[in-house]
C-alpha cells in the first residue's frame, strides 16, 4: 500500500498529481502487477476479508526516525514538550465550553472562540511550534481565558439575580460558584487551597457542608462533594476560621501519603508510581518505570529548549 498524499502537499497539488500521473504510467506499462486506485479503508477491509495471520509485535514506535535526513525527521518529545502551552490549552478548553453554554441559555446569544481554535492545531497541543509561535499561542489563550470568564461572570450575575434566595450569614465570607456544563447530573469532590486550617462552608440555604483539610506545603487543601443538575449551578459561601467550630472541616488523618484508600479500592505508591493495587479483594502488583528516549539525532520533534545569551 502507497498513500498519496501528507503534511505538506496541499499546497503543493504537482506533488500529488505528479505521483498519481507517475503510477499511472507505472499500471500501463506493468503485465505481472495489478494496480488499484483506493481509500485506506476499503484497503483493509479486503484485508480483513482475506483472514490474514499477523504476528505479535512487543514493544512500541518510539522513538520514530522517519526516511531522509535523520537530524529533520526524528519525531520524539511531543508528549512531554512545553507541558505549560498543553496545560493552559486544556484550561481554557474547559472555561470556554462554560462560556459557550452560558452564552446560549442564559444570555441568548452565540460566542466564538477564534483564539483557542487555533491553538489546536498539532503544532500547538504538541508544543512543537517555534519558539515564536509558542509565544504567540500563550498571548491569545490569555485573551480567551480573560474574555471567557467576562462573558461567564455576565451570565452568572444575570442567573443570580433571577434568584430570591437569600442567607443572612453574619460572617466575612467568600463566594464560589459552581455549574455543571453538562446536560446531566452529576457529583463531583471539588477543591481549593486556602491557609487556614479551619474552614466553614455553606450552600445556598446556609446549610454547613461536610469539608476535608488536608496539609498542603504551607497551606491546606480542602475537598467537599457537590450534586449539581443539567446546566445547574450552586453558589457555595466560604468562611474562614482561626479556630475550630461547629460545622467546620474535619482534618485527614491520613498518615500515610503513599496509599489512597476508599471502601471499593486501595492504591499504594511507591516513588510516585504505583505498586500495589487491592480491588475486590483482589491485589494486582505492579512493575512500573519512567522511560526516557534519548537519539544522536535532533529534530523539530525533539525536545530543544530554547538557549538565549545576554
Amino acid at each position: 500500500m502507497l498513500l498519496i498524499g501528507g503534511d505538506f502537499w496541499f499546497d503543493e497539488p504537482q506533488y500529488t498529481s505528479g505521483l498519481i500521473d507517475l503510477l499511472t504510467r507505472m499500471m500501463s506499462a506493468s503485465k505481472n502487477i495489478e494496480y488499484k486506485f483506493s481509500t485506506p479503508s476499503a484497503y483493509f477491509s479486503e484485508v480483513f476479508k482475506s483472514k490474514p495471520k499477523f504476528g505479535l509485535f512487543e514493544g512500541d514506535m518510539l522513538p520514530l526516525i522517519d526516511k531522509g535526513k535523520p537530524q529533520d525527521t526524528v519525531w520524539t518529545g511531543f508528549y512531554s514538550t512545553k507541558p505549560y502551552l498543553k496545560n493552559k490549552i486544556s484550561q481554557v478548553q474547559r472555561k470556554v465550553r462554560i462560556a459557550e453554554i452560558l452564552e446560549t441559555v442564559v444570555m441568548n446569544r452565540n460566542y466564538t472562540f477564534y483564539n483557542l481554535a487555533t491553538t489546536s492545531h498539532h503544532d500547538a497541543i504538541t508544543g512543537t511550534a517555534d519558539h515564536s509561535v509558542h509565544i504567540d499561542y500563550l498571548s491569545m489563550l490569555s485573551k480567551e481565558d480573560e474574555n471567557s470568564l467576562k462573558h461567564i461572570s455576565e451570565s452568572i450575575q444575570k442567573l443570580l439575580k433571577r434568584s430570591k434566595k437569600s442567607v443572612n450569614i453574619g460572617e466575612k465570607y467568600k463566594v464560589m460558584v459552581v455549574f455543571n456544563p453538562l446536560s446531566w447530573e452529576i457529583t463531583k469532590t471539588l477543591d481549593f487551597l486556602c491557609e487556614y486550617s479551619n474552614v466553614k462552608i455553606l450552600d445556598s440555604n446556609g446549610k454547613a457542608v461536610l469539608v476535608q483539610a488536608v496539609p498542603w506545603e504551607h497551606s491546606y487543601k480542602f475537598f467537599f462533594r457537590v450534586t449539581l443538575k443539567a446546566f445547574g449551578f450552586k453558589v457555595m459561601f466560604i468562611i474562614e476560621k482561626l479556630k475550630k467550630c461547629e460545622g467546620c472541616s474535619v482534618m485527614s488523618d491520613a498518615e500515610n501519603n503513599n496509599e489512597l484508600k476508599n471502601e471499593n479500592l486501595n492504591i499504594i505508591f511507591e516513588s510516585g508510581l504505583i505498586k500495589t493495587l487491592v480491588f475486590n479483594n483482589k491485589k494486582f502488583e505492579f512493575n512500573t518505570k519512567i522511560i526516557n528516549y534519548s537519539t544522536k539525532n535532533s529534530g523539530i520533534y525533539t525536545f530543544n529548549p530554547q538557549v538565549i545569551i545576554i
